[in-house]
């Protein structure tokens, strides 16, 4: 965390679940070894430990209740659904989903309305449009098959399931957002949060 400049707000959740697993697992252990001798902590180091975690857990503890958080992280291809809440993970899939149904239905309406605009009277235009008419007909009513809301489940479904071939997020997003079209301007919206 330390050595990035700007730390990406998808990153905050799996930061703080690795930091608090982190101080957990301090906090169980009564000692270690050290040139096979054990070594006990001492009480104010434990107490500091103690003191550590409960302000964390304290201070982050609705963390996944942030809509803001949560979408950035599951758009993450790092994290996609590393919550520790099941629930918490299939609200913010629902919500993905959602989201990128919006967006389709969105698209749709802007195809449909500028195919039926008029088209202003160039003679350039006007022939190239006679020359295109029989197409135009034939591929007016040709639409993706499924509604708005099952094409969303697909793809979105489709990128839980990808593997993870990049550290980089946005390097990842560049290479599959013909993969994943909808998911990919929703990350260009939603990926930038910054963690704060």
């Amino acid at each position: 965390m330390s050595d990035q400049r700007y730390v990406s707000g998808s990153s905050v959740i799996p930061l703080t679940i690795g930091l608090t697993s982190a101080l957990n697992e301090i906090a169980s252990l009564t000692y270690r070894q050290e040139n096979n001798i054990d070594v006990f902590p001492d009480e104010v180091e434990m107490w500091r430990q103690d003191h550590l975690l409960s302000e964390i857990s304290t201070r982050f503890s609705n963390l996944e209740q942030s809509r803001t958080y949560t979408v950035a992280m599951f758009l993450d291809p790092r994290y996609k659904l590393y919550f520790e809440s099941e629930n918490v993970a299939d609200n913010t899939k629902k919500n993905i989903i959602g989201l990128v149904t919006t967006m389709i239905n969105e698209n749709e309406r802007c195809l449909s309305s500028a195919s039926t605009s008029d088209e202003p009277d160039n003679q350039g235009q006007k022939s190239n449009s006679l020359l295109w008419k029989h197409y135009n007909r034939q591929m007016q009513n040709v639409r993706p098959a499924g509604t708005a809301n099952s094409r969303a489940i697909i793809e979105t479904q489709k990128y839980l399931d990808d593997t993870v071939l990049s550290p980089d997020p946005l390097e990842w997003w560049r290479i599959y957002q013909t993969i994943y079209p909808n998911l990919a301007k929703l990350a260009k919206i939603k990926l930038n949060a910054m963690a704060l």
